[in-house]
């Protein structure tokens, strides 16, 4: 239960109050005005008290909004579309690209592999990861269309939705900073490769990998709709933001519609290539 709810607050005045407390309980507890106390026992006091206001503060979502381009391509026009609807619905978000100049493409060899054979999108699988891990925020893919503000899902500890009926979406997903659930997904990267043993492409999607780990480790029960997972991380149903068959490209809209994913797949090679990373593996 959040603090604003117990005290029957807003979170501004509960953050106002905990600092009053802080103050109180501490200047009651030094040497100066505790005659048992000393020096020792302050400092004591006060990490704890640190430690406390760490464990207790109510951590949102920040708003940012990540995304990735990577090959130095241009955007094409409907990539440039769903961005200008970020431009409207999130006018007060930062907006981050991640690319060659800010990110380091050799710092695993996984995305070492997959840059050096020019598959931009498997670069993203982990980059996503990364962004959302070290500064917390919403990561969306470029051909992500938001049709209304996404403030609602700041409260989350990390959120996702589905994609289809059975898998969790990469496309657009977020968390605070430092969450569990995208260091447990991160770290999964430090053992994989891009390219097999047999020297093939390994094309397993990101969104298959997710969920499969959702499942084994986090409670992921693709048969439910709505749920909470382990470490609070939240799946909406897939009408909320991935409204769009990546089959046949039907549109099924409903007043819990937030975005909508187009799987565009812009940044795919060939036809082929694209195939194969839009093939759920069920």
């Amino acid at each position: 239960m959040k603090a604003g709810l117990i005290f029957g607050t807003k979170y501004e005045d509960v953050t106002k109050y905990m600092k009053v407390l802080e103050e109180e309980v501490y200047h009651q507890m030094t040497k100066a005005n505790n005659p048992y106390g000393d020096g020792k026992t302050s400092e004591r006091i006060r990490k704890y008290l640190v430690e406390y206001k760490k464990e207790n503060t109510i951590q949102k979502i920040p708003k940012i909004i990540h995304y990735c381009w990577f090959g130095r391509g241009d955007k094409n026009q409907k990539i440039k579309k769903c961005m200008k609807s970020w431009e409207k619905y999130l006018s007060d978000y930062e907006i981050i690209e991640w690319n060659e100049d800010n990110f380091d493409i050799n710092c695993n060899q996984y995305v070492k592999e997959a840059y050096e054979n020019k598959k931009w999108a498997f670069v993203t699988d982990y980059v996503r990861l990364y962004a959302l891990y070290h500064y917390g925020g919403i990561y969306m893919d470029t051909d992500v269309e938001v049709l209304k503000p996404l403030d609602i899902f700041l409260e989350n500890k990390a959120f996702s939705g589905f994609e289809d009926e059975i898998h969790i979406s990469t496309g657009i997903m977020g968390s605070v900073k430092e969450h569990n659930w995208i260091k447990f997904l991160l770290d999964d990267y430090r053992k994989r490769r891009f390219i097999k043993s047999n020297g093939e492409i390994d094309y397993t999607t990101n969104v298959a990998k997710i969920t499969a780990l959702s499942k084994e480790f986090f409670n992921f029960d693709s048969q439910k709709d709505y749920q909470i997972l382990k470490d609070d991380v939240v799946i909406y149903p897939k009408d909320y933001f991935c409204p769009k068959s990546w089959e046949n490209g039907e549109i099924n809209l409903t007043k819990n519609t937030y975005t909508i994913h187009h799987f565009n797949g812009s940044w795919f090679e060939t036809a082929e290539e694209k195939r194969k990373k839009c093939v759920i593996i069920k």
